[in-house]
């Protein structure tokens, strides 16, 4: 459910862009810059990570504190896999299993910031941009599958894929 949030708001987020491009043509210089930044990142970063850093709260994530200022989340593992239920007071909250959803999907936007930049900097045709994120985002899991798989052989992909970006 998490990936069906993710696509709408991509698709939400390049129909929006599409029509403050077509009003303001100059900011496609904006979005070629911030490809251009990310492809750089993507070259002069590590990935290293740390393994003793610990692991964050979910509950201080921005996106839970977000849909938690609409509507309280009940955190307790009597939820189950319901999305919304009543507590005590007979309110209605969310539970564990919609901030998870709504952080993904929430955080899959804030990463796909340079894929929408770059199918805003293709094309104008919503036709093209909701059938190629829908296809990229339904291909997406079992690809990030295969390349973990293969990581062991692929040292330099950060720089591939920085050179890639950079190119584009």
């Amino acid at each position: 459910h998490g990936m069906l949030l993710a696509i709408a708001l991509r698709i939400g987020a390049m129909l929006g862009g599409a029509a403050i491009l077509e009003r303001f043509g100059w900011l496609q210089l904006v979005l070629a810059a911030l490809i251009l930044a990310n492809g750089m990142k993507l070259i002069f970063t590590s990935d290293e990570k740390d393994v003793n850093e610990p692991i964050a709260n979910p509950a201080t994530h921005w996106a839970v504190r977000g849909i938690g200022a609409f509507i309280p989340i009940l955190w307790t593992e009597a939820s189950g896999k319901e999305y919304v239920t009543r507590d005590s007071l007979g309110r209605l909250v969310f539970t564990r299993m919609a901030a998870v959803v709504v952080t993904i999907g929430f955080t899959d936007l804030t990463f796909a910031t340079d894929s929408i930049s770059s199918v805003l900097t293709t094309t104008t045709s919503p036709f093209l941009m909701v059938s190629s994120q829908s296809f990229s985002m339904l291909l997406l899991r079992p690809v990030y599958f295969l390349l973990s798989a293969l990581l062991i052989y692929l040292d330099a992909m950060n720089s591939a894929l920085g050179a890639a970006g950079v190119e584009v």
